[in-house]
């Protein structure tokens, strides 16, 4: 009987353990986006750039046909935004 509850204990400690999930977000990025417009016109295929003040990882997106961008960090898989501070 005892051995069948540390089995059981076991188990389900590796199971908590094993769905923890992959890192989405690994740089702690958080959520941005804007627009870019030229005299109230909105500007399609520009290239938006946040570099941080320390040197790492930049930030960046495309505005699209309205203007509007998104800014990922570290590549579209990596995590959606930008690194804060």
């Amino acid at each position: 009987m005892r051995l069948t509850i540390i089995l059981t204990l076991l188990l389900s400690l590796a199971t908590f353990v094993g769905c923890g999930g992959s890192n989405k977000n690994p740089y702690g990025a958080v959520y941005l986006e804007g627009t870019v417009t030229l005299d109230g016109s909105p500007m399609e295929g520009i290239s938006v750039t946040l570099v941080p003040r320390d040197g790492d990882l930049s930030a960046g997106g495309i505005t699209d046909a309205a203007g509007k961008f998104t800014v990922t960090t570290g590549g579209s898989a990596a995590g959606t935004g930008a690194k804060p501070g």
